[in-house]
């Protein structure tokens, strides 16, 4: 009976995966993964200062006005995820800190709320201190300025979505598929580009969101990535005499007991 009752067991966990949800937020701690507290590279693509670098600023911006538009890009490692994991879901949380101004940092009024996409960004060498609203990284331009050709500065498939708001947080959804491309094939980076979704003309949304720099850690952007491991990958030891470790299963069945 005891046999019988191990080899059920093995294969009910055999067959079984639990959900597990990294957090990256620069400057984190105590929040149990590797990169949790590693640093989020962003900046704020500004148009109305089109060689200006906005990356050590407290504030990024996103804004639709044509002729005062704002692009943000950020990266985020994930690469503490294993490459057998499957990405369920992904969230990215941004702090409300003002309406987008022009200048490094500076984010001041309330904002007007509106809709928005995350892209991944084709250009994997992009810089956080040399990005600007005209080069991705020092004498290298983006093929349309602000980042948003979509054959070479951005891949436009499976967006993240979000909707801006004029106080607390927000949330960018649906960003499981970009991060399992990146854990697949980016070395487990996630390279984003948030912009609204209609800019020029009479839309005016804008927002400014705290960056990896501001004073207060639990405003910086938060990534929130929730997957699952095969079941021959889950750090089970000792379950009675059936003993599971990553990668490899070994049962022990008794050895003779009953």
């Amino acid at each position: 009976m005891r046999r019988f009752l191990t080899l059920l067991l093995a294969l009910i966990l055999a067959s079984s995966a639990w959900a597990t949800t990294n957090t990256y937020q620069s400057g984190a701690s105590s929040c149990g993964n590797t990169n949790c507290g590693s640093a989020t590279p962003d900046n704020a693509l500004d148009q109305q200062n089109t060689t200006t670098n906005d990356g050590t600023g407290a504030c990024l911006a996103i804004e639709a006005l044509n002729g005062f538009k704002f692009h943000t890009a950020l990266t985020f490692d994930i690469s503490d995820i294993s490459s057998v994991a499957t990405v369920t879901t992904a969230t990215l949380t941004l702090t409300w800190t003002g309406g987008a101004t022009a200048g490094v940092g500076v984010c001041t009024g309330t904002g007007l709320a509106g809709s928005g996409s995350a892209y991944r960004i084709r250009h994997n060498d992009w810089s956080e201190s040399q990005s600007t609203w005209t080069v991705y990284k020092t004498s290298n331009n983006w093929t349309t300025a602000g980042g948003t050709d979509s054959t070479n500065d951005i891949d436009t498939a499976n967006p993240g979505t979000f909707t801006s708001t004029t106080s607390g947080t927000f949330d960018v959804t649906g960003l499981a598929t970009l991060a399992q491309d990146a854990i697949n094939n980016r070395s487990g980076k996630l390279y984003l580009l948030l912009k609204y979704d209609t800019e020029g003309g009479g839309a005016f949304a804008n927002v400014g969101v705290a960056s990896q720099d501001a004073s207060t850690v639990s405003t910086r952007p938060k990534l929130s990535v929730t997957f699952t491991l095969p079941a021959h990958n889950l750090p089970l030891l000792g379950v009675g005499k059936l003993f599971i470790f990553p990668k490899d299963v070994y049962a022990d069945l008794g050895r003779g007991e009953e």
